[in-house]
């Protein structure tokens, strides 16, 4: 099973994704702005060594397999897309 977690600061990324993903992988959210999920999205960021929103990982059998940063300058949220898609997930 495919898990995608992507953690953003713009509710409007979220609808944006769910709008352009069709596939079947299970996927999570976290808003850096919500006071409620600001710390453990701040502590999965840290673990991967990223500061800037928004952030992408692909989890096969809990393993991360891909992560997205928006330090890379690309769009996080259309090159995560484009690899599920790629990858038939």
């Amino acid at each position: 099973m495919i898990d995608v977690l992507l953690i953003h600061n713009n509710p409007a990324l979220v609808e944006l994704f769910k709008n352009s993903y069709n596939g079947e992988a299970f996927l999570q959210f976290l808003d850096r702005g919500s006071k409620v999920e600001r710390s453990k999205a701040y502590k999965i960021q840290q673990e991967w060594g990223s500061t800037q929103t928004p952030f992408a990982l692909v989890k096969k059998d809990d393993k991360v397999i891909k992560a997205f940063y928006a330090e890379d300058k690309d769009n996080v949220i259309s090159k995560l897309i484009s690899y599920l898609n790629e990858h038939n997930y």
